[in-house]
């Protein structure tokens, strides 16, 4: 069809690990979601593409999780996930996000008093809650538009293989 019609679906734009993260249960809240936190809400619900930038990797947990940054590829949509919820965090589930980006237990961050330390990845106020995370088997590759960051809109036809390949059909989308 035209790309007036084309159908798109927005990708969540994070640098490494985070989606890395997220498809291996790593940043789970209260055992239920995996939570990617930004620095202002989302009114959307549904599904969502992982699209990891090209952007400088994030050292703490990378390290912290002996995720080898150049072992995963950039600038690639490595998966699908469901957006089930966004919302300011609780301050529990601040406390559980701290411990999830750095590896540390709640009584380590304790300790740690003021998040601002420079060693540490600190939580942003809000929540992307996810569910149904699937790993694409090849990532996609997509450039986004120039200046564009955050969330991106994605053609469905770009990842309709990668789709299938992962139990999806598109066209439910």
């Amino acid at each position: 069809g035209s790309k007036m019609t084309e159908k798109t679906i927005p990708a969540l734009a994070f640098v490494f690990p985070y989606h890395e993260m997220a498809m291996r249960n790593l940043l789970r809240v209260d055992g239920l979601y995996n939570v990617k936190t930004r620095s202002s809400n989302w009114n959307y619900r549904g599904p969502v593409f992982l699209y990891t930038s090209k952007g400088r990797h994030h050292n703490v947990p990378a390290e912290a999780y002996n995720l080898d940054p150049n072992k995963f590829p950039r600038g690639v949509i490595v998966g699908v996930a469901t957006v089930v919820d966004s919302r300011l965090l609780t301050e529990d589930e601040r406390l559980q996000m701290l411990c999830n980006f750095n590896k540390v237990t709640p009584a380590q961050a304790e300790k740690l008093g003021g998040w601002a330390s420079s060693d540490y990845i600190e939580p942003l106020p809000f929540g992307v809650f996810l569910t149904d995370i699937k790993r694409f088997k090849e990532p996609v590759s997509f450039k986004p538009r120039p200046g564009a960051i955050g969330i991106m809109r994605v053609p469905l036809t770009l990842a309709s293989k990668a789709l299938k390949e992962v139990g999806i059909n598109p066209k439910s989308l």
